[in-house]
């Protein structure tokens, strides 16, 4: 305003000077020359006006929208500033919950874990104790052996193994009355615990399961629900999706949810028939409803892979089919996701540890028994049983081992088969035998167990070392049976046997 005053003084200040100093023209024509000249110069400074009217428009105007942009900045950051405060207190509070809970839950996890060790390595006493009562009823009935037993001990002894040839029986009617087929002796490996251990196992277990119930009891829903958690971080993300990734939101969730998956996780046991697959639990299918699936794998790999490594590796029964079949299943599953492969430190971790077990379970089966062919001829010695009892053990291990074929390394599979269970027992008792008959059947039941890509597999079909002791142990079978029964086919049957241990055809 100031300055339009200024410029109208000057305009009348020069008009001043134009009309009224100068004097007057002499003629017309000069009249209009200084006419013409006044408005030439009134259109320039027109012109002038104009330009610097745009000029303070274009100002006024950038000036308007700066500062209509910088009350939404601040706007902006007023919200953005009240978001973080927000989640700040979110993540305050959950951390202290975290800090004093995740104990709790680690705490209740480590006592379970060990429950199940405890009570793995009471039924594999139980079975150990099983074998050492039918060898000592079967060695005092035989006369065999340098020590002799107490006849109170050699009482209580022969009750128990009656008890336990009971206890078959029963089991074998029970699967005939289901429709299944009886189990021969030693292939079963639900030996029943005492009363007295299974009553301390389940007051135990309540115990830890009480604790867990109530570890969470005092929090709010906000600070333990896996959807209401997701939902925050999912909140974020929609919100704020540049410094969401680059905060690594997603990394700080799969840990702040690992004590709740743990939580869940509680009776999970990938060694039960009625272990249900991950993605039947609670926790993946909260975690796919809030859009967080994509850190499910991470979660596989940090929370569910060092569970299934310690009860694979300490609390899996090799003997047992069933647990075998469901373990086995569990992790097909777990390769479904992209974090475990065979690559990675932590399934290598778990396929090693199955190795370990399995490597276990060989080491501590216990040798063949032989008996004087007039002991095994005597149905009361009970010889001819606990021979194939103990037989039967050994091949239902090896159909563990080899039901592991194509997860563990090939490598460690033959060498816990071959050199621990058919070289070390097998064919150890197999040589100090007298020929008969049925041990060329054992030879057969060794060979329906070998899958038959272990030997395709070799270059050239050329046998590997551990299988030399096998082809060697039949080859040598066949020309003693040969021997004695000449017209019995045993030498063709020795020949099949050692050519599919060479090539895996017959």
């Amino acid at each position: 305003d100031d300055d339009d005053d200024d410029n109208l003084a000057e305009l009348h200040e020069w008009e001043q000077a134009q009309f009224v100093n100068v004097p007057p023209p002499s003629d017309l024509a000069a009249l209009q020359q200084r006419l013409a000249e006044a408005t030439a110069a009134l259109q320039q400074l027109q012109e002038e006006h104009t330009f610097r009217a745009k000029t303070l428009t274009t100002q006024h105007s950038e000036t308007t929208a700066a500062a209509a942009a910088t009350e939404q900045q601040a706007a902006d950051a007023t919200e953005r500033y009240d978001f973080y405060q927000t989640k700040r207190g979110f993540v305050r509070n959950m951390l202290t919950c975290l800090g004093l809970k995740g104990r709790l839950i680690d705490g209740c996890e480590s006592r379970k874990h060990e429950l199940w060790v405890k009570q793995a390595k009471s039924l594999t006493a139980a079975r150990q104790t099983s074998h050492q009562d039918e060898a000592l009823v079967t060695n005092s009935a035989c006369k065999r052996g340098s020590t002799k037993a107490a006849p109170d001990q050699l009482r209580a002894t022969k009750d128990r193994c009656r008890k336990r040839r009971e206890k078959r029986r029963r089991r074998n009617q029970d699967r005939a009355a289901q429709g299944g087929q009886p189990v021969p002796a030693g292939l079963s490996s639900d030996e029943e615990d005492s009363g007295k251990n299974m009553r301390k196992y389940e007051e135990q277990r309540r115990a830890i399961d009480a604790d867990a119930f109530y570890a969470l009891d005092d929090v709010v829903d906000e600070f333990r629900d896996i959807q209401l958690i997701g939902r925050e971080f999912e909140e974020w993300k929609s919100t704020f999706p540049q410094e969401y990734d680059l905060s690594r939101a997603d990394m700080a969730l799969q840990r702040i949810l690992a004590p709740f998956v743990k939580l869940q996780m509680l009776d999970w046991n990938p060694t039960l028939p009625a272990c249900p697959p991950l993605k039947d639990l609670a926790w993946y299918q909260d975690l796919v409803a809030t859009g967080h699936e994509h850190i499910i794998p991470n979660i596989v790999e940090e929370v569910v892979l060092p569970k299934v490594t310690g009860v694979l590796e300490h609390v899996y029964d090799p003997m047992s089919g069933r647990q075998t079949a469901a373990a086995r299943a569990v992790v097909q599953q777990l390769f479904e996701f992209s974090t475990v492969s065979t690559g990675r430190d932590r399934t290598r971790a778990m396929l090693n540890g199955i190795a370990n077990r399995l490597l276990r379970a060989a080491q501590v089966i216990p040798q063949l028994p032989s008996f004087q062919a007039q002991a095994l001829a005597d149905p009361a010695s009970g010889a001819s049983e606990f021979v194939e009892l103990s037989i039967n053990r050994c091949l239902k291990l090896l159909e563990a081992v080899v039901q592991w074929d194509g997860l563990v390394l090939q490598h460690s599979l033959l060498q816990i088969a071959l050199d621990k269970i058919i070289t070390a027992r097998l064919i150890k008792w197999l040589k100090a035998q007298p020929a008969a008959p049925q041990l060329m059947g054992l030879c057969e039941q060794i060979a329906m167990r070998l899958p038959p890509a272990w030997f395709q597999s070799q270059p050239n079909h050329r046998p590997q070392k551990q299988f030399q002791p096998l082809i060697s142990a039949v080859s040598q079978l066949g020309a003693r049976l040969n021997q004695v029964y000449p017209t019995g086919g045993f030498a063709e049957t020795a020949g099949k046997l050692t050519q599919y241990f060479r090539t895996g055809q017959v």
